[in-house]
């Protein structure tokens, strides 16, 4: 039987069961997709807003742009978020595809993510 779609012998009987357990299914989906944006709401109202904090951070992530990501990771990231340019015009620029653009934006966020997280929690 298809998840959404009455069945054949459709009685009375099997429309409601099929009626109710769609309704279930939707509940289900709607109550996971409430708790993953509390969760979402919980780490913003986590972040603290002070320009200090603010500040701090950037500086952070620039030292560690300059200083511990690879060339061609900080050169990728640069062309995307600093220069504002498309997959597709890095990719011509630099002479890859576009897949490769993204995986390479991916890895360096992946590697920035970590590096921050380490130094913010005292592991480094």
């Amino acid at each position: 039987m298809s998840k959404d779609i009455l069945p054949t012998g459709s009685t009375a009987r099997t429309y409601l069961l099929t009626a109710l357990r769609n309704h279930c299914l939707n509940l289900l989906r709607n109550r996971t997709i409430q708790e993953r944006l509390q969760g979402l709401y919980l780490l913003d109202s986590q972040i603290s807003d002070s320009a200090d904090d603010i500040e701090d951070r950037t500086l952070n992530v620039r030292r560690i742009l300059d200083t511990e990501l690879d060339d061609t990771s900080r050169h990728v990231l640069t062309q995307r978020y600093a220069q504002q340019l498309s997959y597709a015009e890095i990719a011509k620029k630099e002479g890859i595809s576009e897949t490769a653009v993204y995986k390479r934006i991916r890895k360096a966020l992946d590697s920035l993510k970590e590096k921050l997280t380490k130094k913010e929690y005292g592991q480094d």
